[in-house]
């Protein structure tokens, strides 16, 4: 029985080609302007790589438009939370809140600072504008101003430059994490803490 992975082009055409008037072979070799026999077995083979490229070029699109949609607060933190779930990190602690025209996020300590309100919009962070280009080359930054709480600002121009972060974000949720940890074990009344913590923010 072969081993080889096996492509249904028929299901990517219906899920990516939806403006076909149908899926037929014939007809995608058409739109495609393939000029090639049909019901020749490596004449449709080289169709259906086709068909498949074409596919994955409209699926690579949509990725690309999707990291490049508007960028506010809900889409910042939705996609802080799928950096980390993708990662297999536990988001039970993870919450947000506005704290002026910032929005703080959360895993009861703080695990970034961004702000996206108004004409600049970056992440503030503590550490030095050398660290950032070693996250992410293509990633501009700037001194903060001596008003905010931090060194450097990251800025954003698209949700792509928030998933550029990602290895910072998994680095300060893992710290977050552990002071979380040892708030429990030497804080008394810890608990009532963050059951009021995770009632109140949301």
């Amino acid at each position: 029985e072969p081993q080889n992975k096996v492509i249904d082009t028929v299901f990517l055409a219906k899920k990516y080609m939806k403006h076909a008037p149908n899926h037929k072979l014939e007809t995608l070799k058409r739109m495609l302007g393939i000029r090639l026999s049909s019901h020749n077995a490596f004449d449709d083979c080289i169709t259906c790589a086709a068909v498949y490229q074409k596919c994955a070029s409209i699926e690579e699109e949509t990725n690309r438009k999707s990291n490049t949609e508007v960028l506010d607060e809900t889409a910042v933190y939705e996609a802080v939370k799928k950096i980390l779930v993708r990662n297999k990190r536990d988001i039970e602690w993870i919450r947000c809140m506005n704290v002026g025209s910032y929005l703080d996020i959360k895993a009861f300590y703080p695990v970034m600072r961004v702000k996206v309100k108004g004409r600049k919009k970056y992440v503030l962070t503590e550490i030095l504008e050398d660290d950032v280009k070693e996250i992410c080359t293509s990633l501009n930054c700037e001194p903060a101003l001596k008003s905010e709480v931090g060194n450097t600002r990251i800025m954003l121009n698209s949700l792509e430059d928030v998933l550029k972060l990602e290895s910072y974000i998994l680095g300060q949720y893992d710290f977050v994490l552990r002071a979380l940890h040892d708030y429990k074990q030497s804080e008394m009344n810890a608990d009532e803490k963050l059951k009021e913590y995770l009632n109140i923010m949301v």
